[in-house]
């Protein structure tokens, strides 16, 4: 079996979700951890028992990783995933691909040209509930899709860590992109809303509405109103009406629910569930996916880099629609394997 020496570029939740999923991944040794933050790099490598806080991307570099994993904040991926790549080293980069398509080319351009893999980490693609609605409606179940409509509710204290970036590019590119794996012709007009119920800076509950070529209407929406005394802290579902059928995925009422002292909750049972002292889940399943790619020299087709920054020229113009206040036209689509 292959070894891999990985490095973490971005100490953060999900930097340290990273962490523990790669904890259940064969073969992969984490060498280094580099944040901006040392004091939370050097948190998570005693924690993790990592050997190296590198105290600059090129010091990770240098600490004989083979892999890097980038969980920065949304804007700024490139910086990182450039110089990993030029490195010679393969890149795991976190959803979404960026948050300009310029930089979504030049990460691109710079996987090319290297010659190693990058691979965005869109979670959904690995979930299986998303996965079975996926591979029945590729099988034609339904027939053509008619429309597709998919929500992601968060609880209202989350977003104030999450503000930073408007929720179309950071939310919605998760239905975004598992829209555009179930109707694979290109969008070719948006058009977008957004509203600042309890947000200052970027809105909290934006939605969308995408044309797609082969005429299948999407929806998405997505909102951090969730009242947290409530215990919710997923309210996600897609809904899919072809011509012959139609599916349904819904977290709520949640399967899973625990009622104590503290009230009620609804625990992630899905997405990064904790198990045995590490991250199970759809997360695991991507790491899994990632690293068996690399082991066996397959290239990576679960995420393409031309879907992952279709995803954004979508999450893009739905920004853009909903702060014009008019249609968007998308004029320019990457073809997709």
């Amino acid at each position: 079996m292959r070894e891999f020496r990985t490095g973490l570029v971005g100490c953060g939740l999900f930097g340290e979700s990273h962490l523990s999923a790669l904890q259940a991944v064969p073969g992969v040794t984490v060498a280094a951890v580099f944040d901006l933050d040392v004091a939370r790099a050097s948190s998570l490598a005693a924690k993790y028992r990592i050997p190296v806080v590198a105290r600059s991307l090129e010091g990770l570099l240098n600490a004989g990783v083979d892999v890097v994993h980038v969980a920065t904040p949304e804007h700024c991926h490139r910086e990182p995933v450039v110089a990993a790549l030029q490195a010679g080293k393969d890149v795991l980069v976190e959803k979404p691909f960026a948050t300009s398509l310029e930089h979504c080319e030049v990460m691109t351009e710079a996987a090319q040209a290297s010659g190693r893999a990058l691979m965005v980490g869109h979670l959904l693609r690995f979930d299986p509930r998303y996965a079975v609605l996926r591979e029945e409606t590729a099988a034609g179940r339904i027939g053509r899709i008619v429309a597709m409509s998919a929500k992601r509710g968060r609880m209202r204290g989350g977003f104030q860590m999450y503000e930073r970036t408007h929720p179309a590019l950071c939310n919605c590119v998760h239905d975004i992109d598992i829209l555009l794996s179930l109707d694979r012709s290109p969008v070719v007009r948006v058009r977008g809303f957004e509203q600042k119920i309890h947000s200052t800076v970027n809105p909290d509950w934006v939605m969308g509405v995408l044309e797609f070529a082969s005429g299948a209407i999407g929806r998405v929406e997505t909102n951090w109103l969730l009242p947290d005394a409530a215990g919710i802290g997923l309210d996600d579902g897609l809904q899919i009406t072809g011509e012959l059928g139609s599916m349904s995925l819904s977290m709520q009422p949640a399967g899973l629910s625990v009622w104590s002292e503290q009230g009620y909750s609804a625990p992630d049972a899905g997405y990064e569930t904790r198990m045995y002292g590490a991250a199970h889940g759809a997360l695991l399943n991507e790491l899994l996916y990632f690293y068996r790619c690399l082991a066996s020299g397959q290239p990576i087709t679960a995420i393409t880099l031309e879907e992952a920054t279709n995803t954004m020229r979508t999450a893009l113009a739905l920004v853009e629609s909903a702060q014009s206040g008019r249609d968007v036209e998308l004029q320019s689509w990457s073809p997709v394997r």
